[in-house]
């Protein structure tokens, strides 16, 4: 049981924020310092995967998706908000204060 946490970037910072957060995925940065804070270092969750859409001007998103330790387990509260601290800390957007959007089923 997981779910997303959706990034909606400001027009013109559509590629930078993903490519950043490409590096940031591939180098275990966002997990490694989300996994400090949730619990002093127990893992309360995981990144599965990032998904990047661009429709059209304007209606670009990024989705970073989010499953628990073990797959039949939704993210801890506290992993979750660790993710959200690390992503405006490390992206340099103000606020990624949209909430988990829950999906049925496994990520």
């Amino acid at each position: 049981m997981g779910g997303r946490i959706m990034i909606l970037p400001k027009t013109g910072t559509f590629e930078p924020i993903f490519w950043d957060l490409v590096l940031l995925l591939a180098g275990a940065t966002l997990e490694s310092e989300a996994a400090v804070r949730d619990f002093g270092g127990a893992r309360g969750g995981t990144v599965v995967g990032l998904v990047a859409s661009c429709r059209r001007l304007g209606a670009e998103r990024i989705e970073i998706w989010v499953n628990g330790p073990n797959p039949s387990e939704a993210p801890s509260k506290y992993y979750i908000d660790a993710l959200k601290d690390a992503l405006a800390r490390e992206l340099r957007i103000p606020d990624v204060s949209l909430p988990l959007a829950r999906e049925r089923g496994q990520c």
